[in-house]
Order: C-alpha cells, then sequence, then structure tokens
C-alpha cells in the first residue's frame, strides 16, 4: 500500500525493494542463527524456501549510488546480491565461514511456525537496474565474506 500510496501522489519516485536483508546490527537470519549455532551447535532450517540474501552494506551503496547519481532513476527497482539459495543452504555456508561445527538438519517451512506466511521462491530480478544504468551485481557468497570479514 505504501508503493501503491507513492506512485499516486508523486510524479518522480524511486521504490527499491530488497529481499532476506542482513548487516552485522539487528535482528535478521544470519545474526540470529550465528547465535543459535555458537550455542547449540545443533539447528534446524527450513529447505523449501528460497531466496537471494542481501548485505546491507551492498544495497546501502546502491541507494547512496542513486542519490548522488544524475541519471533518471524512476520507478520500481529491485535489489538484491545476485544468485539464489534456501535458508539451509545458506546457514551451512554461514556457519562453514565462520568455522563453526554446527549440523543443521533440514526442515520444511510447514515444520515451523511463524506469524507471517513466507513465499517459497523470493528471488528478485536486479534485471532493470542492470540493464538501465550498469549497476554490477555482488554474487551473496561474496557479499557474505565480506560480512564474516567485517
Amino acid at each position: 500500500l505504501g508503493e501503491k500510496h507513492i506512485q499516486e501522489i508523486m510524479d518522480n519516485y524511486c521504490i527499491i525493494r530488497t529481499s532476506w536483508l542482513y548487516s552485522e546490527f539487528g535482528k535478521n537470519f544470519v545474526n540470529k542463527i550465528l547465535r543459535l549455532g555458537i550455542k547449540n551447535k545443533y539447528v534446524k532450517v527450513v529447505n523449501d524456501q528460497i531466496g537471494s540474501p542481501t548485505y546491507a552494506m551492498d544495497l546501502a551503496e546502491i541507494i547512496i549510488f542513486i542519490i548522488n547519481s544524475t541519471l533518471k532513476f524512476n520507478g520500481i527497482y529491485h535489489y538484491c546480491n545476485e544468485g539464489r539459495i534456501s535458508w539451509y543452504d545458506f546457514a551451512n555456508e554461514l556457519f562453514k565461514l565462520n568455522n563453526l561445527p554446527v549440523k543443521v538438519e533440514k526442515i520444511q517451512s510447514s515444520d515451523f511456525k511463524t506469524y507471517a506466511d513466507r513465499p517459497q521462491f523470493s528471488v528478485l530480478s536486479n534485471a532493470k537496474l542492470v540493464k538501465e544504468f550498469e549497476i554490477k551485481q555482488i554474487n551473496w557468497i561474496k557479499s557474505l565474506n565480506n560480512f564474516v570479514n567485517n
């Protein structure tokens, strides 16, 4: 509804959609799963949801580029890190990069109750940003490495 309202009241706007956002700060999957892995050495993670993790630092750089650009951005754009992965595989990669010997068990979304329904496939296409403005995509694994090294 927020997007629709912006489109109704403004002629020029730039809406950026993202997915699976994480950073060193706040509540997000990466911070939560790391805490669970350090504490428990065994976690259950859904394997039937596929998406594109997005490192907040990468998204921030894109937003700064758009704000400072002389190019004309108008409309709805998607930005997420390149590639797709399940939460299960993402958790395994995160533990591997952090040298944490955590056993990860695959579960289905139906086995993990949440307040919100989550889509099984939430990969966004960056094609509009890449084609129109030659934005370079960063693969999710490279960004996750940058996160770990930060």
